[in-house]
């Protein structure tokens, strides 16, 4: 009790200052012990909850990996997690990342699947690396007021919309095909001399009254296979463009297509 006595009475002569400072210090030094044991006893309950047996091991970034990158050794950590958490196409084993690159980009802590990584250099890399098995990319020719005012851009999303010709001008109809699709590049179309005609046939049957646009652009999109056949098939018997729409936003339902008896 004396002993108490004096350090109470010794802290009550301290300077105010040095008052909050103890007590700060001791806060802190309470803090950092707790955190020790906190620790410790997590550790503890993970060797009693996991055996060895219950665990596997995994391949995680060790840092943020942009997309198209070649993997290095150092760029990878090899952590031991429990076996019932682990991703069952998780990689186990570091060389079957090294030398890779990333289809995507990466994040720290992110454990590696077999999909996130291709073989080759980056010398060799092609833009067929990046497509995910279940889409394809389709560039087609395109003339549109968001090209002429510089407004698209790649990882934008645009609903497709075709216009068709009947017989003599009767039966035309305008439809939106495609909702929210991703623009992948935009870049002005390269022709060789008399190509026009190839891939904007004159024959009446497939444009009606429709002309083709003069200034044209490739649009490349990434869709599904069967939205690569609706599109083909547009672009082969009528006329497409592109309606710039927000980054999030849901498809609309099926409005049917827009005639002159619309208007």
């Amino acid at each position: 009790m004396g002993l108490h006595k004096v350090r109470r009475s010794e802290l009550k002569k301290l300077p105010f200052p040095h008052k909050n400072r103890l007590r700060r210090l001791l806060t802190a030094a309470f803090l950092l012990s707790l955190g020790i044991l906190v620790l410790g006893y997590i550790s503890f309950l993970r060797s009693q909850i996991f055996g060895e047996d219950d665990l596997t091991v995994v391949v995680m970034a060790g840092l943020d990996i942009p997309k198209y990158t070649i993997i290095r050794e150092e760029m990878l950590k090899v952590r031991k997690v429990p076996r019932l958490f682990a991703h069952p196409e998780a990689i186990s084993q570091s060389d079957q990342i090294v030398g890779k690159i990333s289809q995507r980009d990466i994040f720290k802590e992110e454990v590696f699947l077999p999909a996130m990584v291709v073989r080759g250099t980056q010398g060799e890399l092609r833009i067929s690396h990046a497509i995910p098995d279940n889409l394809r990319l389709v560039s087609v020719p395109i003339g549109t007021a968001l090209l002429e005012a510089d407004v698209l851009r790649p990882g934008d999303r645009v609903d497709v919309v075709a216009s068709f010709a009947g017989e003599e001008g009767r039966g035309n109809f305008t439809k939106t095909i495609l909702q929210q699709i991703e623009v992948v590049a935009v870049g002005p179309l390269n022709r060789v001399s008399g190509e026009e005609d190839a891939i904007f046939p004159s024959d009446q049957r497939l444009f009606g009254e429709f002309s083709p646009p003069s200034e044209q652009h490739a649009v490349t999109l990434l869709v599904t296979p069967r939205e690569a056949e609706i599109l083909l098939f547009a672009l082969a018997n009528g006329r497409v463009d592109l309606i710039l729409g927000p980054p999030e936003s849901s498809p609309f339902s099926d409005r049917g297509p827009v005639t002159l008896e619309d208007l």
